[in-house]
Formats: structure tokens, C-alpha cells, sequence
């Protein structure tokens, strides 16, 4: 098998097709679609004039233009809620602004009822709702790139007035920006200020509560550093309590002890200092006894008088201190007891004291501790309230702030229209309309599937054709008569004298170019006999013969029967019909060529009206066998792709000698009818 194309005999390998670079009639292309382009041409100016006159009027357009800063511009104090992190959220911001331009309680803001600006801007009966949404459509919003501007536009017949509805447009936005920036600054305006008045009333009551404290207490300053007099008092009653204790508990040993009282007033009385004066005259008498006795004998008057004197002494001196301390004693315990009784009445007083103090310290305490969280409540609600003065400070003051947006140019009245004119959109009207109606045809001609020009055919096929034929009732005879002049000068290459004659579907002009063909060249004195082989649509033009029968017959009775030739006509060459037969009965293509051979000395050539070669088996062993095939081409209907197809066919069966003729050609064409073969 082989891909190749069936080509002259110029060309020894075969030629792929090749896409038909279609060219351009556009006269020819108007006289074929002269209605149609009329009709376009008439369409675009019944329709093109009325929108020019509408649209040709002047417009005129005013643009203001609003700065958008990456900071916020404060007054005084900074605040993190309105940082821009970073440039793709300023650029976000930039387009929340755009969108918010025009929205529509800023855009009703600025044209407020009975304002100069409504008053241009409104309509006849129009209502304020409708001229502001008609104003927001008809602004025209978009940020500069790479700058921090924003364009607000206005588009308007009329000049005046234009640049006023702009500016006060931006005006509003600017006002509301500002607002919304601090989001419902003076509602919380208002919060903080009923919160202040709240904190003041709350320090108010604390500071008379805490003066009453002081008031009770009996002191102004409070502090957890300072110790508060009760607690020293406390203390110096619990220190004298305990010492009266102690003393109580002295006394009352004292009492119950008789032996620790004589002994204490032996100690006072041997201390006595009468009693040991008078002991000390006591013993200086007796030391001058004893030194008056010294050297007397026992017996001796003066001695026994001087020791009687000494014992007198001795026991003046014994009873002196036993008296003395037994007075002595008693008088100590007196005073003890009188102490014990002192010192337990004190005790008594003491403790009473001490309870007193106590539950006053207690007291004291309480409301010394309540002042000391009055205090540092005080203490929190002031600060407090200083963060709210500090942050209704900052929004008034910042609500006065510039802020990210203001206005950076005012829009100005414009001086010239930027579009209009009626003539020159009539004119462009005009000249569309004349471009379409030529446009149009064209296009359809060189988007048309259809080879409608020989050379379309023929650079598609890549072979020089062997004819073509303009559209017509009956072949034209003088392009007929070409065709058959170049089949003419090819007939010594053909090796049955047969050519296989093809459409490539019903009605494609076959049996009529057939019949012509035979005609032509009998004319220029080649014996040639129509063979009509296609049972799947007879043709009256080849029954003639008297016996009816046709070429299935003669194929079923072999060399022996007469040969079914119907005579020749004045319009009609002589030819062989179908006959009866079906499709099947023309297979037998071998037999074909033997009963040709056999009239050989009575036909030059011999041209086979077969059925469509995309759908007949019959015709492609037609090719087959004889080798030689001539296909007709439809210009009306056959597109490239359906003689691609039939191409490769024809690849397959790879005839010898292959030709095509262009019928049905369009009349008022020109054509390059550039001479022409048969290829073999």
C-alpha cells in the first residue's frame, strides 16, 4: 500500500494536496451576493444613522481627583487601629475605597433636595432616588496605578454644572471617610462620656465615705505603712496587763508564805538602823564588861556582877529584835496583803482596759482597712477615668484629623467636548455600511468548504486538471470540447482504452459530462462509446437500444450476444445502458474488459459513466482493472474534504492515469483556465 496521490506522468511521485489559498474577487464576490450585501448595507444605515444623530452629541467630562495616603494623618496621638501593615493591604484599602465612592448615602448626600447641584443633576419629573442612582452609574471611578490617587469622573452633554456634582460627590466621601475611620466616633463619644460621668459618681461617693471614715477614725492619712495608735495602745495595755499579772503573782506568794515574811522582816529588822545603833551601844558596853572582867576569877563580886550585866544585855538584845521583828512582820504582811489586793484590782482594771481597747482596736481596724480599699479603689476609678478623658480627648481631637483621604484636586468646568459629532459618525456609519456589504460576501466566498474556481481545484489536488465546466442546463460545449481536446492528447498512454468517469456523489453532472465528452470527440474524430455502469441511479439518456437490454445483460451472456449498443443521436453519442441488473452484476469487471477487447477496431476509447466513487465497490474495481479514472468535481456542493476522501481512495486503488474536471463552475468568474491534461 501506498500514500501517495495519483499524479501525471510528468511526476513520477505522487503530489500531497495541499490547502487552497482561496483568492479574492470582490466584484465577482458582489454580483453573487448582491442582495445580501444590499441588505447589509441598507440594515447597518437604517440602524447606524438614528444611533449616530443619537450618539453624535457633544460629551463633555470633568475630573476631580482624591489623594488615598498609606498613613494616617493624626493631630496629635497615634493609634494602631489605623496602621496599614503593609502594601497589599493598602491596596485593598484603595479598592474598598473606590467601591465606596458611589455608594449611595454618599452619593445622596451630595445632592441633597432644593441644592444647586440636585437641581442640574435631576431629570424633568425625576425623582431623587433616580437621579442619585443614575448619578452613581454615570461615575467613573479608578485608582491611578503606581500613584496614591483615585480619578472620580462625570461624563455630561452639557458642561456646566459638571464639576460642582463632582466635587461635592468627593466632598461627602471625604465627610463619611472620616467618620468611618473612627467608626461611630460620636456614638462612642457618647459611651465614654456617660462611662465618665458613671467613674466621677462612683469617686464622688467613695471620697464621702472615706471622709466619714476619717472623721470616725479620727485621722487623715491612711496608709498600710503606718501603724494606727490603737495598735499601740493595744500593745502597752497587753505589756502593763501582763507586768500587773506578774505582780499579782508576787503578792499573792508573798501572802501565802509566812516563813518568806519572817524571814524578810528578820532581814528588815537586822537591817534596822536604830535597832543596830542600839545594838552597837549594847555590845560597846559589853566589850568593856568583858575587858573589865578580863583577870577576875569566877567568884569575884565585879566579875559575877559584870557577867549578870552582859546576860542582861543579851537578852535585851534578843527580846529588842524579836520585837522589832515581829512588828516587823507583821507589817509586811499588811503591805503584802495590801499589794496582792493592789495588784489584783489593777490586774481587774487592766484586763477591763485591755478588752476595751480591743474591741476599739477592732473597730478601728475595720474601718482603717475599709478606708485602705476606698482608697485603692479611688485609686483604680482615677486612673480609670483618666484613660476615658484620655480617649475622648483623642477622638475629638482625631476626629478633626485629616485622616487617609482627602480631596487633592477639585474637578474644574470643562472647556472642550471630548467626543461628538453627528457628520463624522454618519460618515463612519456610511463607510461601515460599505465595508460590510463588501466584507460580507467575501467572507462567505472565502469561508465557503466548496472548491468553486479551477485553481482552487487544482492547487488543492496539486495536478493540473483536465477541465472545468461553468454551471449550466446542458455542458458548454466549448469548455466540453477543451476537456476532450486534453483527454485526446492522453489516450495513447491509457492501457485499455477505458476511462472510469466518477462524481463524488448523485447529481455531481457525471452522465452529462460523460455524454458530452463522447460527443466532443467525435467530433475531433475519436470513436467514443458512453458506457453507462451504475445501477443505483439509471439515466434515460442511454436507453435507446431496441431489444432494451443493457450492459448487466451483456455481462451475464458473455462475448456471443450482440453487444446492447444504443445508435447515436444529434445530441447523443452512441452508448450502452445499465440495464435491468443490479449492482452486484457489475462486479464481474475482468468479463468487462474482454467484451471490450472484443470492439477495440470499432472505438478509440471507451468512457465509463460509473456510480459515485465514495459509495460504489462497483466503480472502485472499475478503477482498479482499467487504470485510468476521471473524476467529476461539484462545485456547487463538493467540499475539499469529500475530495480528499475520494483522493484516498484513489490512493489505494492507484490508478495510472488520473484526471478531474471542475463542473458547475460559477458564471461571471474569471478564471485562469490554464491548459490542462489528462494525467497518466
Amino acid at each position: 500500500m501506498t500514500t501517495h496521490r495519483p499524479g501525471p506522468v510528468a511526476a513520477t511521485t505522487g503530489a500531497e494536496p495541499k490547502s487552497s489559498p482561496r483568492s479574492l474577487h470582490p466584484i465577482e464576490s458582489l454580483r453573487q451576493h448582491a442582495r445580501l450585501a444590499f441588505s447589509i448595507a441598507l440594515a447597518v444605515i437604517v440602524l447606524g444613522l438614528p444611533a449616530a444623530w443619537w450618539k453624535g452629541r457633544a460629551t463633555f467630562r470633568t475630573e476631580g481627583v482624591l489623594f488615598v495616603s498609606p498613613r494616617f494623618l493624626r493631630n496629635l496621638d497615634t493609634d494602631p487601629e489605623h496602621e496599614i501593615q503593609s502594601n497589599s493591604q493598602y491596596r485593598e484599602f484603595v479598592q474598598q475605597q473606590v467601591r465606596t465612592i458611589n455608594r449611595y448615602d454618599i452619593v445622596a448626600n451630595a445632592l441633597p433636595s432644593g441644592s444647586p447641584e440636585a437641581a442640574i443633576w435631576t431629570l424633568g419629573q425625576e425623582t431623587p432616588r433616580r437621579a442619585t442612582d443614575r448619578l452613581r452609574g454615570a461615575l467613573q471611578i479608578s485608582p491611578v496605578p503606581d500613584t496614591y490617587q483615585i480619578t472620580v469622573a462625570l461624563e455630561g452633554e452639557k458642561a456646566a454644572g459638571l464639576a460642582e456634582v463632582i466635587n461635592k460627590v468627593m466632598e461627602s466621601y471625604v465627610r463619611t471617610a472620616h467618620r468611618e475611620l473612627l467608626y461611630d466616633s460620636d456614638s462612642r463619644l457618647r459611651n465614654l462620656d456617660e462611662e465618665k460621668q458613671e467613674v466621677q459618681a462612683g469617686i464622688d461617693k467613695l471620697i464621702d465615705e472615706r471622709a466619714a471614715l476619717a472623721q470616725e477614725l479620727g485621722t487623715t492619712v491612711f496608709s498600710g505603712a503606718i501603724v494606727n495608735s490603737f495598735d499601740k495602745q493595744l500593745g502597752g495595755t497587753v505589756e502593763a496587763l501582763a507586768d500587773a499579772r506578774r505582780q499579782r503573782f508576787l503578792a499573792e506568794a508573798a501572802v501565802t508564805t509566812p516563813d518568806a515574811t519572817r524571814a524578810s522582816a528578820l532581814q528588815s529588822a537586822m537591817s534596822d538602823t536604830g535597832l543596830n545603833g542600839f545594838k552597837s551601844a549594847l555590845n560597846t558596853r559589853k566589850a568593856e564588861l568583858l575587858t573589865s572582867i578580863r583577870g577576875l576569877g569566877p567568884q569575884h563580886a565585879g566579875r559575877i556582877a559584870a557577867e549578870k550585866e552582859i546576860r542582861a544585855i543579851d537578852q535585851e538584845l534578843e527580846a529588842l529584835t524579836a520585837s522589832l521583828q515581829s512588828r516587823l512582820a507583821g507589817n509586811l504582811d499588811t503591805i503584802q496583803r495590801a499589794r496582792h489586793t493592789q495588784a489584783t484590782a489593777v490586774e481587774q482594771k487592766l484586763a477591763q482596759e485591755s478588752q476595751s481597747v480591743r474591741q476599739q482596736t477592732e473597730s478601728y481596724y475595720r474601718g482603717y482597712q475599709r478606708s485602705l480599699e476606698v482608697g485603692e479603689e479611688l485609686d483604680r476609678l482615677r486612673k480609670r477615668l483618666n484613660a476615658i478623658e484620655v480617649r475622648i480627648s483623642y477622638l475629638r481631637l482625631e476626629n478633626k484629623a485629616p485622616g487617609f483621604v482627602r480631596v487633592f484636586s477639585p474637578a474644574m468646568t470643562p472647556e472642550f467636548p471630548i467626543s461628538g459629532g453627528r457628520t463624522k459618525l454618519g460618515a463612519f456609519v456610511l463607510l461601515a455600511a460599505l465595508a460590510l456589504a463588501l466584507l460580507v460576501p467575501l467572507g462567505i466566498d472565502y469561508l465557503d468548504p466548496r472548491l468553486r474556481a479551477p485553481d482552487e481545484l487544482q492547487v488543492h489536488l496539486g495536478l493540473p486538471i483536465t477541465g472545468w465546466v461553468p454551471i449550466g442546463r446542458d455542458a458548454d460545449p466549448a469548455h466540453v470540447l477543451r476537456a476532450a481536446v486534453s483527454i485526446r492528447r492522453q489516450l495513447h498512454l491509457l492501457k485499455h482504452q477505458a476511462i472510469v468517469v466518477s462524481a463524488l456523489d448523485h447529481g455531481g453532472g457525471s452522465t452529462t459530462l460523460t455524454l458530452a465528452l463522447a460527443i466532443a470527440l467525435q467530433r475531433l474524430g475519436i470513436r467514443a462509446l458512453a458506457v453507462e455502469a451504475n445501477a443505483l441511479t439509471r439515466d434515460a439518456r442511454y436507453e435507446g437500444h431496441a431489444s432494451g437490454a443493457g450492459l448487466t445483460d451483456w455481462l451475464a451472456g458473455g462475448t456471443e450476444q450482440q453487444v446492447p449498443i444504443a445508435p447515436a443521436t444529434t445530441t447523443l453519442p452512441p452508448r450502452i445502458a445499465t440495464g435491468p441488473g443490479r449492482c452486484e452484476d457489475l462486479l464481474p469487471v475482468e468479463r468487462l474488459i474482454t467484451l471490450l477487447d472484443t470492439q477495440c477496431e470499432e472505438w478509440d476509447v471507451v468512457l465509463i459513466d460509473a456510480a459515485p466513487l465514495p459509495v460504489s465497490l462497483a466503480t472502485e474495481e472499475f478503477v482498479r482493472v482499467f487504470g485510468a479514472s476521471l473524476l467529476i468535481v461539484d462545485a456547487e456542493k463538493d467540499s475539499k474534504s469529500a475530495v480528499s476522501a475520494a483522493l484516498d481512495k484513489l490512493d489505494i486503488l492507484s490508478p495510472s492515469a488520473f484526471g478531474a474536471i471542475l463542473n458547475k463552475v460559477p458564471r461571471k468568474r474569471k478564471i485562469n483556465d490554464t491548459p490542462t491534461v489528462l494525467a497518466a
